[in-house]
C-alpha cells in the first residue's frame, strides 16, 4: 500500500516538474518556430515564459543553495569550469573564425545583442533558468545524473533553435552538455555564470569581429 502510494506521489511530482520544463522552456521555442510569434519578439518571449521558473521557486521553496547560490562548493567548481574555460576560448576563436570567414554562422546571431547586453543579462537568465533552476527542479524527481545532465543540456540547445542558425545550435548542444555535466557535479551558479559569459563574450566578440 505503501510503495504504491510512493509511487504514485512520485508519479504526480514527476509531472508537475515535467508541466513547469515544458512551459518555461519548450512553448516559447514551439510558438517561435511556428511563426506565431515574430523572431524579433525572441528575448521578450523567452523572459515571458521563464517567469514560470521564479513562480515555481516561489511555490516550491526552493532555497538559495538549491539553485547554486552557495560558497562551500565555489573553489572546486571554479577550478574545473576555470580548465574548460581556456580551452573553449582558444576553441571558439578558431572555430568563429573558422566558420564565420566561410558565411556559415548568421549574422543575426551577432546583431541581436551587444556584448554588455549578453554578458549582463542574457547569460544570467540562460544559467539560471537552464542550470540553476532546472537542476533544482530535476533533483527531485530523479537521482539519475545522466537524465539531469541529457535534460538540461538538451533544452539550452533547444532555446537557440529560433536563431535559425545550425553553427550555433550545434555549438550549443555540446557546450549545454558541458556546462551540465560540470553543474552537476558541483552546482554552483557563479562559477557556471563566469564560464558561459567569458566563453559566450569571446565568441560574440570574435563573430562580430569576423563578420564586419
Amino acid at each position: 500500500m505503501n510503495t504504491t502510494i510512493a509511487a504514485n506521489t512520485l508519479l504526480r511530482d514527476r509531472l508537475v516538474v515535467a508541466g513547469e520544463i515544458f512551459i518555461a522552456t519548450v512553448i516559447p521555442v514551439i510558438l517561435l518556430q511556428l511563426g506565431l510569434i515574430q523572431s524579433q519578439y525572441r528575448i521578450i518571449t523567452f523572459g515571458a515564459f521563464f517567469l514560470t521558473s521564479i513562480i515555481s521557486i516561489v511555490l516550491n521553496r526552493i532555497t538559495p543553495i538549491e539553485l547554486g547560490l552557495r560558497r562551500d562548493n565555489l573553489s572546486a567548481a571554479t577550478r574545473e569550469f576555470g580548465i574548460q574555460v581556456i580551452i573553449l576560448c582558444l576553441v571558439t576563436i578558431v572555430g568563429v573564425n573558422y566558420l564565420g570567414g566561410r558565411g556559415l554562422i548568421s549574422p543575426r546571431v551577432a546583431s541581436v545583442l551587444s556584448p554588455a547586453e549578453y554578458i549582463l543579462i542574457s547569460v544570467p537568465v540562460q544559467q539560471f533558468v537552464y542550470y540553476a533552476w532546472l537542476h533544482a527542479r530535476l533533483t527531485t524527481v530523479t537521482n539519475s545524473r545522466l537524465v539531469q545532465v541529457l535534460v538540461m543540456g538538451f533544452l539550452f540547445s533547444l532555446m537557440h533553435v529560433p536563431w535559425q542558425s545550425t553553427s550555433l545550435t550545434v555549438a550549443t548542444a555540446f557546450l549545454g552538455l558541458l556546462w551540465a555535466y560540470l553543474y552537476n557535479r558541483n552546482p554552483n551558479l557563479f562559477a557556471s555564470l563566469a564560464s558561459h559569459a567569458i566563453t559566450g563574450g569571446v565568441a560574440l566578440v570574435a563573430l562580430q569581429m569576423t563578420i564586419s
